[in-house]
């Protein structure tokens, strides 16, 4: 035996993180599969998200994802966390040991394009050396050196294909149908996680498909499935039955941007846009 093979220390194992790093507006079963997944195959892993929010595409503040994660899927509550930069995910790593832990952030095809990696060799910075963030490879360094991404690929379930889709569905005029679709989601129907998502996502104006009148049609009809109705409530019910009735007044040929201008511009417009889920 050599001397140096008896003075060095020999190789250690990483221990391997995998960071499944998205938006969740709102965690369905397809994340799910993917946390389990993931579970199987890394020492430890995380589900990381931010609490930004709009009243476009993401309703749902970090607590609310999270009381759906745990509670339709048995998340663990300690392996869901919110973090700043879900592509840094400092919160948790700085729980563990750098120099004996590798890291794998798992992101989905559409937010894998503000990542350049090239088909072989590593990413670079501008000046030439190594960036940190680099495309998996089985030989990966500690945390400390590299981060690690993977691309998941789109899979659907039960033909959804993901998160837009299941906030159109679960806004459906038809409250009825919307229970249906909540349990094809889900698998099962759970009253509050459904009017929870329900209620943030009845209204969201990110579809440019549906019109002003139909959303406000899923407006009225959720409210007036609700009983007890608060003051608040009462309020929302009643602006969005006078926007629904002007708008319904607007010629049906109007110029797409004479109607924008007329709804924007409108009380119960501003209402809609700015006050609503």
């Amino acid at each position: 035996m050599k001397l140096f093979e008896l003075t060095q220390n020999p190789p250690t194992k990483l221990k391997t993180i995998g960071i499944f790093s998205g938006r969740f507006h709102p965690f369905h079963k397809g994340h799910a599969s993917i946390y389990k997944h993931l579970v199987d195959n890394y020492d430890y892993t995380f589900i990381v998200s931010s609490g930004k929010q709009n009243d476009t595409d993401s309703p749902f503040s970090f607590d609310e994802k999270k009381l759906i994660a745990t509670t339709m899927f048995g998340i663990p509550e300690d392996r869901m966390m919110q973090v700043k930069n879900v592509y840094a995910a400092s919160e948790v790593l700085n729980t563990f040991d750098k120099d004996t832990h590798a890291v794998i952030f798992h992101v989905s095809e559409k937010d894998a394009g503000r990542f350049a990696f090239p088909a072989d060799g590593k990413a670079l910075k501008k000046n030439g050396d190594p960036a940190y963030m680099q495309a998996y490879t089985d030989n990966m360094e500690p945390i400390s050196h590299h981060g690690y991404m993977k691309v998941l690929p789109t899979l659907s379930f039960n033909d959804i294909k993901g998160a837009t889709q299941i906030r159109q569905g679960m806004a459906d005029p038809d409250e009825n149908k919307a229970k249906q679709f909540f349990e094809k989601v889900y698998g099962t129907f759970n009253e509050n996680i459904f009017n929870l998502i329900r209620s943030k996502v009845v209204g969201l104006s990110e579809d440019a498909g549906t019109s002003e009148k139909s959303r406000l049609e899923g407006i009225v009809a959720h409210w007036q499935a609700q009983r007890g109705l608060t003051g608040p409530q009462v309020k929302k019910l009643r602006r969005a039955k006078i926007a629904l009735s002007k708008l319904t007044n607007v010629e049906e040929d109007a110029d797409n941007k004479d109607r924008e201008k007329y709804v924007a511009g409108s009380k119960a417009g501003k209402f809609i846009y700015s006050g609503w889920g």
